[in-house]
Parts: C-alpha cells; structure tokens; sequence
C-alpha cells in the first residue's frame, strides 16, 4: 500500500468531536472540543478593540483554531502509526 495516499480528513476529525463548549470572557472567545478519548483541545479568539467585537466570528474562530489542533495531533499519530508499520518487527528473528 502506498502510504502517500493515506491521510487525515475533514471527516475524520469531526468524527471524533462529541462536545464543543464555548466560553465568553469580555472580547476573549474559548472553545473547548472533547473527543471520543475524552481528551480536550482548547482554541481561542480574541479582538483587539471592543467595537469590532463579533460574538459569531470569536466563536467561528475559537472553534477552527482547536480544530486545526485537533487535526495536527491526528495527522501527528497518524505519521507515527506508518513509521511503525514500516520497522521490522522487534519479535521477529532477522533473516538468515
């Protein structure tokens, strides 16, 4: 198998998301996204004046930027997995 045609995709990521949680803090926006493993990844947003503050885009952001590191971890394990794959194995004899 080529391993080039192996990657993460959009799907695979949103199908580990199972709770998304969105915190308000002046022009600071938060999200929090929990996986199937129970393990968080936290994004964030934050304007610079108050006037320009949009609660919908703060959000949009906050969740992309958790997103994005939610991918980054999955395409991280994802390389893991086929560099191990391709090692020899260490409980089997070295031919002779």
């Amino acid at each position: 198998m080529d391993t080039q045609d192996i990657k993460v995709q959009s799907d695979d990521v949103d199908s580990l998301i199972v709770n998304e949680e969105v915190i308000y803090r002046n022009r600071l926006t938060i999200c929090i996204l929990t996986t199937t493993t129970g393990y968080q990844f936290v994004g964030d947003h934050s304007f610079v004046h108050d006037e320009a503050y949009d609660r919908d885009a703060g959000k949009d952001s906050a969740y992309a930027d958790a997103r994005e590191k939610l991918w980054n971890a999955m395409s991280f394990m994802l390389r893991c997995r086929i560099h191990e794959a391709a090692l020899p194995s260490l409980y089997e004899p070295e031919p002779s």
